[in-house]
C-alpha cells in the first residue's frame, strides 16, 4: 500500500497507518510502544487492585464497628428487658408486685390470676404464718 497517489502528488494523510503494515525499522518501536501499553497496564491494574483492597477494608472496618455498635446496644437492652418483671398473668410489664417472681399488670389481671396465685403466695403465708387469710374477699 503506498501514501502516494498515482499521479505523483503529495501521499495522502487521511489513509491510516496500520501496526502491521509498518516497515522493518519501525519494529523495535511497535515492539518498545507495545512493552510501553503493557507496563501502563500492569501499573494501572496494581493502582486499581489497590483501592479496591484498600475500599474494601474500610467497608469492613466500618461494618465492624457498626456491628459492634449494635451488640452492645442489644446487649443494654436485654439487660433492661431483664430488670423487669412481667405480668404472670397476660405477659404485659408489670406494676404490681405481689412476691417473689409473682407481679401484674393491673388489677384486673391481680383478680384473674388471684386463685391460682393465693395458695403458694409467700407474702400472704408468711404473714399469717400458715393461715390463709384471702385478701381479695
Amino acid at each position: 500500500m503506498s501514501n502516494s497517489n498515482t499521479n505523483g502528488s503529495k501521499p495522502n494523510t487521511t489513509e491510516p497507518i496500520m501496526l502491521d503494515n509498518l516497515k522493518i525499522d519501525t519494529e523495535p518501536k511497535k515492539t518498545h510502544l507495545l512493552e510501553d501499553i503493557k507496563i501502563a497496564y500492569e501499573q494501572l491494574f496494581r493502582e486499581i487492585k489497590y483501592n479496591t483492597d484498600l475500599t474494601i477494608r474500610e467497608i469492613l472496618n466500618e461494618s465492624n464497628l457498626k456491628i459492634m455498635k449494635m451488640q452492645h446496644e442489644y446487649e443494654q437492652k436485654i439487660k433492661e428487658v431483664k430488670l423487669k418483671q412481667w405480668c404472670i398473668n397476660c405477659g404485659k410489664e408489670a406494676v404490681y408486685y405481689c412476691c417473689k417472681n409473682t407481679s401484674y399488670c393491673n388489677e384486673t389481671c391481680q383478680h384473674q390470676h388471684w386463685s391460682k396465685h393465693f395458695k403458694t403466695c409467700l407474702r400472704i403465708n408468711s404473714r399469717n404464718d400458715g393461715e390463709f387469710d384471702d385478701p381479695m374477699d
